[in-house]
């Protein structure tokens, strides 16, 4: 039987001494003649209304090139769930690039800077003024399915009916849960946190 070349082979990626050091390939490290350096203003809390955004201040700062608010954003609706049918009752599509009226978790982008350097950008984020009311929020899903928990959003209308067929359609996604966790058939409202992957 002849040698084989790759299968078997301890073999180097050429790009893994870029990956395993933070190298040239990464989209942080490009400098590009005339390039703009953005950053985010992100909610502090996780539920609130805004009251008001005033960012004259960082619109006046030198070297800050554009400020975009919410109300500069189209509001154009989206869920961000990947892997199951937007059409599919549950996936309510209330995920905005920005909104406006009201943040829904800790993080949630308010605002945006481009400027020509990140220095300045980071400048302009803390001279944007924000006004919230922070409003009630929920931490667990037993809280989120309390009696009178606060809604998130407003416009969710799966109920659990709708959900147990979308399980059934789609098992992979969660029938399992549905299983081994039976007191979730009533209605449910959810919450979703951005990084937990639902």
């Amino acid at each position: 039987m002849s040698q084989l070349n790759v299968v078997g082979q301890s073999l180097e990626r050429p790009d893994a001494y870029d990956k395993v050091t933070g190298g040239k390939g990464y989209p942080v490290n490009v400098k590009l003649p005339g390039m703009l350096h953005a950053k985010m203003l992100r909610s502090p809390y996780a539920h609130a209304r805004i009251v008001s955004i005033d960012a004259s201040r960082a619109e006046r700062l030198p070297g800050v090139k554009a400020v975009l608010l919410p109300k500069d954003v189209p509001q154009i609706k989206f869920c961000p769930v990947f892997f199951v049918p937007v059409q599919a009752p549950s996936m309510v599509l209330d995920f905005d690039v920005m909104n406006g009226e009201r943040v829904r978790y800790v993080g949630q982008p308010v605002a945006a800077v481009a400027a020509i350097t990140a220095d300045i950008a980071e400048a302009a984020i803390d001279l944007i003024d924000v006004e919230y009311e922070e409003l009630p929020a929920v931490f667990t899903p037993e809280e989120a399915m309390a009696e009178g928990a606060p809604q998130l959003h407003d416009e969710a209308r799966a109920t659990s009916r709708e959900a147990r067929a979308e399980l059934q359609r789609y098992p992979r996604m969660g029938a399992a849960m549905l299983r081994e966790y039976p007191e979730f058939a009533p209605e449910v409202r959810f919450a979703r946190a951005p990084s937990s992957g639902l």
